[in-house]
């Protein structure tokens, strides 16, 4: 890992390829989350929504995220059937398995940077801000684009903190059908003005601190609570009026130590049993762990 300044730059050695014999061994399966991928593939017309379903699949040993989908074109979205999988619908395919694969590690907290991030980011970054860089495609053998599966997989993770942050993705991806078919390629994304990433969290101004820290923890919140990014969580109902077990908030407290580094203070945490108290006081944490006051 490239280390500068003490800070996590590259997350390249953290999704190394991965051999095969790691899979079956306690990997971490979600499925195909419906709702998101209605969500990931409404910039898409109709006829061109051609991913059906996608499984996150998540290494034990590195973290490797992979996803597993399966595909169906009925008919070419701008020429006459050619009768097998081409380069334009390799691209499309490869778009929705990055955009659903992306919205997934930022809404399940997957991986680094993108734990940081909220749905909302996502989305307003979608379509402006994931950039192809590098793009290269390989096809072994038709495929029947009526039906065939692919395989996403996240290989590298760059973060390049300057004066324009960009997070750059070192992927891959394969698809095959059932009759033999095969093509496959290497592509390298790029997504430029991303949010600030967590450990910038103590150098910003106050205002910034808050923003960012409320919109992590009320993440947290929401996954644990199985709400949506959209509905509304009140900070000031104590966690049991909201419908948390103690077994709940615990969870909560353990993810956010592991997201923003820092301890929380457990008798803070249920003698001041609302989410605004618990802002005040992870604020406190992260700007004294850093040595920080508050002009």
């Amino acid at each position: 890992m490239e280390d500068v300044g003490g800070l996590p730059l590259d997350l390249g050695e953290h999704l190394p390829d991965r051999p095969e014999d790691v899979r079956g061994l306690n990997t971490t399966l979600l499925e195909t989350d419906h709702d998101l991928l209605d969500r990931v593939l409404t910039p898409y017309k109709e006829h061109c929504r051609y991913l059906r379903t996608a499984m996150v699949e998540r290494s034990p040993v590195d973290g490797a995220l992979s996803l597993h989908c399966t595909f169906e074109i009925p008919e070419s979205c701008y020429i006459t059937d050619t009768g097998h999988f081409n380069s334009v619908e390799f691209n499309i395919c490869y778009n929705q398995m990055a955009y659903f694969l992306i919205a997934k590690a930022v809404k399940e907290s997957l991986v680094e940077p993108f734990d940081a991030w909220t749905l909302d980011d996502y989305w307003e970054r979608q379509l402006p801000n994931i950039l192809i860089t590098d793009f290269q495609s390989r096809f072994r053998r038709p495929i029947d684009a009526a039906s065939f599966s692919g395989v996403f997989e996240l290989r590298r993770v760059t973060v390049r903190n300057s004066a324009r942050p960009l997070i750059v993705l070192g992927t891959a991806c394969r698809f095959e059908d059932a009759a033999g078919g095969l093509s496959e390629g290497t592509v390298k994304l790029a997504i430029t003005d991303p949010p600030l990433p967590l450990h910038q969290l103590p150098t910003l101004a106050r205002a910034d601190r808050e923003r960012l820290l409320e919109r992590v923890v009320l993440q947290e919140f929401r996954n644990h609570m199985f709400m949506e990014e959209s509905e509304e969580l009140d900070t000031t109902k104590t966690y049991f009026d909201l419908g948390l077990t103690s077994l709940q908030l615990t969870e909560v407290k353990e993810a956010l130590e592991r997201r923003l580094d820092c301890e929380v203070d457990t008798t803070r945490l249920f003698n001041n049993p609302t989410i605004a108290h618990l802002l005040e006081h992870l604020d406190d944490v992260v700007t004294r762990s850093a040595g920080i006051t508050d002009a």
